[in-house]
């Protein structure tokens, strides 16, 4: 790995590092910079904290209602298309960054870059059906076994526990690593988002250990972890990029 690999992480929460000049900037890239200057006004890591485990409890307060939580957790409602979003922002930002942080030298994040990008295309594909609802086409006989009777693989009964094992352990993950590895590395998740994972892994432990079959509450609640799950790859994806930017112009 490049000397670059060594370059503080600058997600909101840790040191601050120069913000570079967006107007020599490739136009894909200045959003992060317009992101950052404002995250850099705010109390960002208190954000940070407080907003996961307080949209977990808001949630879990609109269940008492069944039109707002029909609202907030239906397919094609608020949260759904708010995951599909960051993902597709996740996306976008590796595939212009990931070229930009490989021709710097800093190979690690290139890549790390690189397979967020792959795991939110992927999660994006799912999350709207691969284009089913959007065109209208039939289930194919392959997804016969689809809950929905969609084309995803997250609701077929063959492979969502698969999936709900790999969230809780993304979960658990994101939540350990920064706490253990002391040493910044783009493998690891910056701590300023211990709480997006932390509402991840909770969901999914309790699901997996007590809930063997769930009712419509319990099962659209993931919902709401599967978007703080979204929104901390994106976040995750800035830092890597941003990150190098700032140090490598300072």
């Amino acid at each position: 790995m490049g000397s670059a690999s060594n370059a503080p992480c600058t997600l909101p929460g840790q040191p601050p590092a120069a913000l570079p000049d967006s107007s020599h900037q490739p136009s894909l890239l200045r959003w992060q910079v317009a992101v950052r200057r404002r995250f850099s006004r705010l109390p960002t890591t208190p954000i940070l904290l407080i907003v996961p485990p307080l949209g977990a409890a808001l949630v879990a307060l609109a269940a008492r209602s069944e039109g707002i939580y029909r609202l907030l957790v239906r397919e094609d409602a608020l949260l759904e298309w708010s995951q599909v979003v960051a993902y597709l922002l996740v996306v976008a930002t590796a595939a212009t960054a990931a070229p930009y942080l490989w021709q710097h030298g800093d190979h690690g994040a290139a890549w790390v870059v690189v397979g967020l990008g792959l795991v939110s295309l992927v999660s994006a594909g799912e999350e709207v059906s691969w284009g089913q609802r959007l065109i209208g086409f039939t289930t194919p006989e392959l997804a016969s076994q689809n809950r929905q009777g969609e084309l995803t693989l997250h609701n077929d009964a063959r492979i969502e526990p698969s999936t709900h094992l790999a969230l809780l352990f993304a979960g658990l993950y994101g939540v350990v690593a920064p706490l253990v590895v002391r040493r910044r590395t783009p493998l690891i998740p910056p701590r300023a988002l211990i709480a997006f994972f932390a509402v991840v892994g909770v969901y999914y432990g309790v699901r997996l250990t007590f809930l063997e079959a769930p009712g419509y509450v319990e099962a659209k609640y993931s919902e709401w972890p599967e978007t703080c799950f979204s929104l901390a790859l994106l976040l995750w994806c800035v830092s890597l990029t941003h990150g190098h930017r700032a140090e490598t112009r300072s």
